[in-house]
């Protein structure tokens, strides 16, 4: 069985290190702020081990290891710390060595009339374990044309897709990443972004979705505001990704804006893939929102693009990224030495429910966040498979489990290996785990000892009745051998008597033997009662013999039985391994009275409706009956305690006025219960 994981393992993110000696730990759970040496205003990466220790951090020009030191060949990479180059630093593993890994970092063309992507390679196994740049593998040179954005996603194939966008133009252009390398002879090229043209996308950020098949990108096109006369854009696209073949596709506009001061700076998604959020940074400076959410659940592009709603409104925002604990951090931007940082606490959470929190997250003291935060690390989808296998041991014997050569890391039990080989002396279940990047394959062993069983149990036979065969082969492993008492030799055995039997199980010299007492009794017998006759809505509870086992017609497992409606109930009752059973038939009956009570009556001699008159039907049981009527200042014109008794309309011989009187009647059902109705009635003459 095979299964497949977007990702190595979620530590390798775990520290982060950005601005001014700023950096974040999030190994416990939560944010806790740490200091570094990084000095940068955007560009950022930081790769910790699979346990989620430090292994080094750039900012695209100079490389610090874990004890904030600089690697000895560290220095001078081709790279840019300063704003103007944003997702300029991206770190990706060798899919072939733990020890090694790809640094890549972008030169910033405003400085250097150039635009180019270049690759470093660090070692940790050089500098006595605390790493090195290789310097053979230093600066080399991939590409020109670049934009600042740089991500890496994750492929289908044991690969690694580094994710540019090429400046001036709509074009993704995207290199793998395989075991054998980077291929830089064959880049994909995708023409599928909205704008073409002077300094488009020059300055971007690009995010992978969570599922890694989806990416957004913003342009923020900063160097055309000198020129106010051209539509500036400004825009939030997203596109899906083919991580089988590295294209991008299907671009839908997500927002766009003119103006400089409205561009997009940075974007990111929820955690689960539902939300984008978007960040205009200088909105703030005219009192607008700058932190803005999109639904993406919404069925249509038009329902997505009208979901657009403000959540934030932090001062010359900069940098939002997902955290390794599933919230949203948000830095500052353009040079402002922020002391804490913003967060959205429920990114799933659609609207201002998301809990933007301003100033929630307190850096170090000497420490501030600028511009961006370090770019993700990514690893292969990683392939898990299961192998399980069964085998047997006799009672002293040892079993060998070797591990497979040619992996990154070994476990047995989940515990490191230290050894190839194992010996196994007592039954269990064991399993060895081998990983690389790409795959993780675990093989379990269900260990068994020759250890016998013939399931032979005591057993009691229910009547007089012999139908009986003694099977010795349930859970035996295969090539056991068998001796009964009698001397026959094959697994069963027919049983004609009551008595003990014996059966003798090896094989070679494994050898265990199991015996049973067979013996009779007769079928239980118990009554459940006579049939009966019940009120409807009333509860007959029936109650079955003291037995081991009941099962009621329905299903139900108890002694005790609550029956409300009228039919046929059986129970069946085992005791001692001998079933019984017993019905009863319930009929119901309505014993609810009937009261009518008329609305209105007119005592005018005419011989219709002279009298108010009440009506109950309580049948033979009826003991109580009383009624009470009033005026409307509450005086009781009339009382009775028979039902046979009406108001005539009069009251101390004199006839009442016309309106609404009040009456109260009280009476007792057929279960003795006391119930009361109230209400009005209008006399008419």
């Amino acid at each position: 069985m095979s299964l497949s994981f977007t990702t190595w393992s979620q530590k390798e993110n775990n520290i982060w290190t950005f601005g001014y000696s700023a950096g974040l730990d999030f190994n416990s759970g939560t944010a806790v702020a740490i200091m570094d040496s990084i000095i940068t205003e955007a560009a950022c990466a930081s790769v910790s081990s699979r346990s989620g220790s430090l292994l080094f951090y750039t900012n695209g020009v100079t490389v610090w290891d874990r004890n904030n030191a600089i690697m000895p060949n560290g220095t001078g990479l081709m790279g840019n710390k300063d704003a103007s180059v944003l997702q300029g630093a991206v770190i990706v593993p060798f899919l072939n060595d733990t020890t090694k890994y790809y640094l890549f970092s972008m030169e910033d063309y405003t400085t250097s009339n150039e635009d180019d992507l270049y690759y470093s390679v660090i070692d940790m196994n050089l500098n006595n374990g605390f790493g090195d740049v290789v310097p053979s593998q230093k600066n080399i040179w991939i590409d020109s044309g670049m934009s600042t954005s740089l991500a890496a996603v994750p492929g289908d194939n044991c690969n690694i897709w580094l994710v540019t966008h090429l400046r001036d133009t709509n074009v993704f252009k995207v290199y793998e990443i395989t075991e054998s390398g980077i291929n830089t002879v064959t880049p994909i090229f995708s023409p599928v972004s909205a704008y073409s043209g002077l300094d488009a996308y020059s300055t971007s950020i690009i995010r992978a979705a969570p599922d890694m098949q989806h990416l957004a990108i913003s342009n923020f096109t900063i160097s055309t505001y000198s020129n106010p006369e051209l539509n500036v854009y400004s825009s939030l696209e997203l596109f899906d990704f083919n991580q089988s073949n590295g294209q991008v596709s299907n671009r839908q506009m997500i927002d766009s804006t003119l103006g400089f001061f409205f561009n997009f700076l940075s974007l990111e998604f929820s955690p689960d893939g539902t939300k984008l959020y978007g960040c205009a940074p200088f909105m703030s400076l005219y009192g607008l929102p700058s932190v803005y959410q999109y639904d993406l659940s919404l069925p249509t592009l038009n329902a997505i693009q009208n979901s657009k709603i403000p959540v934030g409104n932090p001062l010359l925002v900069g940098d939002i990224r997902r955290g390794p604990d599933d919230k949203i951090y948000v830095a500052p931007s353009f040079g402002i030495q922020a002391t804490n940082l913003d967060r959205i606490d429920d990114p799933n959470i659609a609207g201002v429910g998301c809990n933007y929190n301003p100033s929630i997250v307190p850096l170090l003291a000497g420490t501030y966040g600028t511009t961006l935060f370090p770019t993700p690390v990514v690893y292969p989808k990683q392939d898990t498979f299961f192998h399980v296998s069964d085998t047997f041991i006799c009672v002293g014997d040892t079993l060998s489990l070797k591990a497979l050569p040619g992996y990154f890391y070994y476990s047995f039990q989940n515990n490191p290996l230290t050894d190839s080989v194992f010996k196994i002396s007592a039954p269990g279940t064991y399993w060895l785990t081998y990983e690389n990047y790409c795959q993780r394959i675990t093989d379990t062993f269900h260990v068994h000892e020759y250890e016998f069983d013939a399931n032979l149990n005591d057993t009691i036979l229910c009547g007089n009745s012999f139908d009986l065969t003694l099977d010795a082969t349930s859970s035996n492993p295969t090539g056991t051998q068998y001796l009964w008492q009698d001397g026959s030799s094959g697994p069963h055995l027919n049983v004609t008597n009551s008595g003990s039997y014996w059966v003798t199980m090896s094989i070679g010299s494994c050898a265990q033997t199991d015996s049973i007492v067979v013996n009779t009794q007769p079928f239980p017998i118990f009554n459940l009662g006579s049939d009966t006759t019940i009120c409807e809505g009333d509860v007959f509870l029936l109650t079955g013999p003291q037995a081991d086992r009941y099962l009621w017609m329905d299903g139900q497992t108890s002694r005790t039985y609550k029956a409300s409606i009228e039919g046929v109930y059986s129970l069946t009752a085992m005791i001692n391994g001998c079933e019984g059973k017993d019905t009863i038939s319930i009929s119901s009956v309505d014993c609810n009275c009937k009261l009518f009570v008329p609305n209105a009556f007119s005592p005018n001699g005419d011989g219709l409706n002279d009298k108010f008159t009440p009506q109950l039907d309580c049948g033979p049981s009826q003991s109580r009956y009383l009624i009470d009527i009033f005026n409307r200042w509450g005086q009781r014109v009339f009382n009775s305690t028979k039902i046979s008794n009406s108001w005539n309309g009069t009251y101390l011989g004199k006839q009442v006025e016309s309106g609404t009187y009040f009456y109260r009647i009280e009476y007792m059902d057929q279960k003795g219960q006391i119930k009361v109705q109230k209400g009005d009635i209008t006399l008419i003459y």
